[in-house]
């Protein structure tokens, strides 16, 4: 090869490595939302803010037309929708976040995996939960979620072993117990089922007619019928459509 050729060569691949650079910065700054884009988050942000849910949708939506690869108002379009309870646009919106890099990525998977309990994608929802615990071992909201995940799956015992860890950390959470009996309920355990649903109206559960129910339900089983009786009465005076 003569040195014409060589230098012609040196030259070519030179050029196609500033081609390359310059091409590759171009797609760089590409991806980062315009100013525009910007503007138009942050009249979302103070949207959100006075929980005004749909106006702050409409500009993070203007928001991503604009800049579409934007993490940010992805995420926060996602958790608008969420408070909407839009879930299935929550979801989309929070996987796009997701796969654009959005941190701090623990609020999307909490986000996300109330999103998909409610799609009743309980499957995902459990993942998400999953990344939560690993993270923060001690909430016990996301205890609470996983227990209910499992239950609406039917995997009673491990619903149950969610729920003791929320006990664990919270012993005086009175809709926990109620769950605990809807989960022993599920097992056939009526002397645990029982004793869960009494300490759910002692400790003023939300669900009291629901926890005299499940009282009621006990005694039944037992032979208890007076007990019974007397339970099933409290349970229809505090909500008669039982």
């Amino acid at each position: 090869m003569d040195r014409k050729k060589f230098t012609e060569i040196i030259i070519c691949v030179l050029l196609l490595t500033v081609f390359f650079a310059l091409f590759s910065e171009g797609q760089a700054q590409s991806k980062k939302p315009s100013g525009q884009a910007k503007k138009l988050s942050e009249q979302g942000d103070r949207f959100f803010g006075r929980k005004d849910y749909r106006s702050a949708v409409n500009k993070y939506a203007e928001a991503t037309v604009i800049s579409p690869n934007f993490p940010y108002a992805n995420f926060w379009k996602g958790y608008a929708h969420y408070y909407l309870k839009e879930y299935d646009q929550a979801v989309k919106d929070l996987d796009k976040a997701l796969e654009q890099g959005y941190k701090p990525v623990l609020e999307l998977y909490k986000t996300r995996g109330y999103s998909n309990y409610q799609l009743k994608n309980y499957d995902a929802a459990l993942r998400d939960v999953r990344q939560v615990l690993e993270a923060e071992p001690t909430n016990v909201n996301f205890y609470s979620l996983l227990g209910n995940i499992y239950y609406a799956q039917g995997s009673y015992q491990d619903s149950i072993d969610a729920f003791k860890k929320v006990l664990q950390f919270d012993p005086n959470n009175a809709d926990v117990n109620y769950f605990m009996a809807l989960s022993y309920a599920g097992l056939s355990d009526y002397a645990q089922q029982g004793l869960f649903a009494a300490e759910a109206v002692k400790k003023n559960t939300k669900f009291v007619g629901e926890s005299y129910y499940l009282t009621a339900d006990a005694f039944r089983r037992a032979k208890k019928l007076n007990e019974a009786i007397e339970a099933y009465e409290r349970a229809i005076n505090v909500k008669p459509e039982l």
